[in-house]
């Protein structure tokens, strides 16, 4: 995922900032001595060009956002349970290069710094940063996940508090490397996390009530089920869950004994019924009415009314 934000940064430098026509002047390899030697003969239009290196520092988990929330999905009678994303704060440093040489009569650090604050004013008009109004009007690239180019990715610019090893990290970046002046950007990364299977989803429960000291015993079942509808399914192909359905439990008379109405997956259940046979009948706004006849227990564990 972070290669896709490189891109995405790279993208909206590109785009936003006018001096910036090639690629190759925004840079995210180690501000060091291979990078001044890029920038020293670094042209654009065939003239020697400014550059931004946009160097990932460091990476830390955004715990203010953890989340033991899970999203629970069911298909084909299993369930799956997808943890929340957590999150991650991606930290960049941000610096302006020219390759002319410092002068009497020339003073590059000024091309720099207005390099500098026109990279932090674009980065300011794209907070949040979302990838797909970042491309806009090109379409999003192909593979760059679709949860990545919806997202509102949290953006912080010059952050108060600020990189605090600077002596340090310059003086790993080479013999003639002094301390530049730079900008922070944190952008924050969903981790998406990988679903489990939880089993089988649990249709049918049977209690036994027995009188201590007598053979007497009463069973009392438990039945659950989901709306479907596969007029209109999901991107998988699978029947769409039909949220907010009413589902009615009647005897073969036609008689109702319970009534529910169904959850964000589309399911149902009704406890307390006895082994018969019984009549679900749902309707749904936009979908109309069904019903079919059951037994419970179901030989097959099966209680689905589908739209068709």
């Amino acid at each position: 995922m972070i290669d896709h934000l490189n891109n995405c940064i790279l993208h909206l430098m590109l785009s936003e900032i006018d001096q910036l026509t090639d690629e190759l002047q925004v840079g995210f390899q180690p501000p060091d001595d291979g990078w001044r030697n890029l920038i020293s003969s670094l042209t654009a239009n065939g003239q020697p060009a400014n550059a931004l290196n946009v160097y990932l520092l460091e990476l830390h988990e955004n715990r203010a956002l953890r989340s033991n929330q899970a999203a629970r999905n069911v298909a084909d009678g299993f369930v799956t349970e997808t943890p929340a994303p957590r999150h991650i704060d991606c930290r960049y440093l941000i610096t302006a290069w020219s390759p002319a040489p410092t002068s009497p009569v020339l003073e590059p650090i000024m091309d720099e710094h207005a390099l500098l604050y026109q990279a932090v004013e674009a980065l300011m008009r794209y907070d949040p940063l979302v990838p797909a109004e970042v491309y806009a009007p090109d379409p999003v690239p192909v593979e760059i996940p679709e949860a990545f180019s919806d997202a509102e990715l949290p953006v912080e610019i010059a952050p108060q508090e600020g990189f605090s090893k600077h002596a340090e990290l310059w003086g790993t970046m080479g013999s003639d490397n002094p301390w530049r002046p730079s900008a922070e950007l944190v952008v924050t990364l969903p981790v998406v996390q990988t679903g489990i299977e939880a089993g089988a989803m649990v249709t049918t429960r049977i209690i036994d009530y027995r009188q201590t000291g007598t053979s007497a015993s009463e069973v009392r079942v438990q039945i659950g089920g989901r709306v479907l509808d596969t007029l209109a399914p999901l991107p998988d192909d699978s029947p769409a869950p039909v949220i907010a359905a009413w589902v009615g439990l009647e005897d073969l008379g036609g008689k109702l004994l319970q009534s529910t109405e169904t959850g964000i997956d589309g399911e149902f259940s009704f406890s307390g019924i006895g082994r018969e046979s019984y009549r679900l009948r749902a309707r749904a706004t936009g979908h109309g009415e069904l019903s079919r006849e059951i037994s419970v227990p179901s030989p097959t564990g099966e209680y689905d009314l589908r739209f068709e």
